[in-house]
Parts: C-alpha cells; structure tokens; sequence
C-alpha cells in the first residue's frame, strides 16, 4: 500500500492518459493486459519498464541511480521514504518533463482529465485504484496491485514503440 494523498496520486493516473491519443494503435499495447498474470515476469517487466522510462527524463545512470535508491528504502523496510523520492521525481522532473514534451492532441486529452482528477479524485480514481484508510491516522493508503504494475508496463511500451 502506497501512503499518498489521492489529489497527488491523480497527478501520476492523469499522466498516463496522453496514451490515448495514439489510438488505435495503443491498443494493441494494453491488449498485453489480457495475457495470464505471472507474478516474477509482471514484476521483471515493471521494474525493467521503470528504468527505461525514466531514463527519458534523467538518462541512464540518473535512472539506475533513482532506482538503486528506492530499492535500498524498501530493502530497508523505509516504504515511506521511497515512496517520497519516488513521488518528488514523478512531481518535479517526471510530470512536468510528460506535459512540456506532449503533443496538441496530446494536452487536449491531459488537460481535463488532470482537471478532472485533481478536483474530484476520489470520485473519478474509483475506477482506477482502490484506496483503503488506515484506522489508526485516517491516511489514505492506495492499493498498488500487479495490474497497476502490467498497466504502468503497457504505458511505457506505449511510450517507447507507439508515441
């Protein structure tokens, strides 16, 4: 489980959207969704397609390094701390590197779609993550599952070989 605030994580759905106006090609990508799970593979490829899609933004050594240091918080039980950095360089370089390279039809889907997110996330992420509130502080937690890893695996592939 993720501790975020629902309007940060509707940031980081809203940016994947701009797949979209690839259609229909980006379907054949997200079709890979329909494939058995396998737990080992899902995560080879989600890690792999981590890498390769931040190297975008901050070449490939910033990439192995952003990863090699989330991999020592969560080797370390820290699952606070690497969500942080995670979740600073999606805000700061990421996010804003998406919006400053997408195309016209690009923005026209991003732009109310992040509108929309960012101003009624609970209501519209409902279809997107499961959120669960911790009793002991009522912090919203999201649950990331092995669907969200495949989908943020076909985001890339769309971004690499469609976009």
């Amino acid at each position: 489980m993720i501790p975020i605030h629902p309007r940060l994580w509707a940031l980081v759905v809203a940016h994947g959207v701009t797949d979209f106006a690839y259609m229909p090609q980006i379907l054949l990508v997200y079709s890979l969704l329909l494939l058995p799970r396998w737990s080992t593979v899902d995560m080879l490829a989600f890690l792999t397609a981590s890498v390769v899609h931040f190297a975008r933004d901050v070449g490939w050594a910033g990439s192995l390094g952003l990863h090699a240091l989330i991999g020592v918080f969560e080797f370390q039980n820290s699952r606070v701390a690497s969500i942080a950095l995670l979740m600073t360089y999606m805000y700061v370089l990421h996010i804003p590197h998406v919006i400053s390279t997408a195309s016209t039809t690009e923005l026209l889907i991003l732009i109310p779609v992040m509108i929309c997110l960012v101003c009624f996330p609970k209501q519209t992420l409902l279809s997107f993550t499961t959120t669960v509130t911790r009793p002991t502080d009522g912090q919203s937690l999201i649950l990331f599952t092995e669907l969200h890893q495949r989908i943020i695996t076909c985001h890339v592939l769309a971004r690499e070989w469609v976009c």
